[in-house]
């Protein structure tokens, strides 16, 4: 059986991530859940519609985050989704040494075609229609699920409710205001999103 492979750093290099140079890499999925030595980076889009915002409860393969509350959709950035600097898509050179590839991947292309394809397959929302605003990462230490992962947040507006709808991944959509989201029992990310778009004065 193939192994799954997800886009990500070294924790030590996470802080730093759109800031100064960091090359990140594919990893096995089974290494990067449970290896503090390494982060995976996780698009997370907050998708905001007049003065409210899409809530979901958590379920699914993410047993340490169910029954949560969550605003931000996304994923693991997967092969399929990896753009290098040279132009192309994913090749499969493979350095085991590093469990991964360290090849020039374009990160931030990457994260954005991974957001992309996730609004799809999560909402059908076709987000090239609307810009996407990206907020500061999220980088928790909090619980096992935050010590691995690395959150690239971003908002998304959008005109109209009907533009995203439910799939098997997101079973049923809320819009709250920002007073009713509040009272959810939320993850930590979408605590950590709501702060910064209040801060921004977004929403």
């Amino acid at each position: 059986m193939k192994k799954q492979l997800v886009l990500s750093v070294y924790t030590a290099e996470a802080p730093f991530v759109f800031e100064k140079k960091v090359k990140p890499f594919m990893l096995e999925r089974s290494i990067a859940e449970l290896d503090t030595k390494y982060r995976h980076i996780i698009p997370y889009v907050a998708i905001l519609c007049r003065n409210k915002i899409a809530v979901y409860k958590r379920s699914g393969n993410e047993k340490r985050l169910v029954d949560l509350y969550s605003v931000g959709f996304g994923g693991h950035i997967d092969e399929e989704d990896v753009v290098y600097k040279n132009g192309y898509a994913y090749n499969s050179k493979i350095l085991e040494e590093e469990f991964g590839y360290r090849e020039e991947i374009s990160l931030e292309t990457t994260v954005i075609s991974c957001m992309r394809r996730e609004l799809m397959e999560e909402v059908g929302l076709d987000s090239t229609k609307y810009p996407a605003e990206r907020l500061s990462n999220i980088i928790f230490n909090s619980s096992a699920v935050d010590s691995v992962h690395l959150g690239i947040p971003f908002v998304i507006r959008i005109p109209n409710f009907e533009e995203v709808s439910t799939s098997n991944e997101v079973k049923r959509i809320l819009w709250r205001t920002r007073q009713d989201v509040e009272k959810l029992k939320l993850e930590s990310w979408s605590v950590d999103v709501l702060r910064q778009l209040k801060e921004r004065n977004i929403f």
